[in-house]
């Protein structure tokens, strides 16, 4: 899955990658500030 953007970290210390689904939807990735291996995926 390519990566389109990221990881950029926002301003409440979270980060966030933008990658690129197999039928060209964009996947965003966000990663709390106080998580390891917890991930939230949203399509869009």
């Amino acid at each position: 899955m390519p990566l389109l953007e990221g990881p950029l970290r926002l301003e409440n210390g979270w980060q966030t990658a933008f990658f690129q689904g197999e039928n060209g939807e964009v996947l965003e990735l966000l990663k709390r500030a106080d998580s390891v291996s917890m991930w939230n995926v949203t399509t869009g």
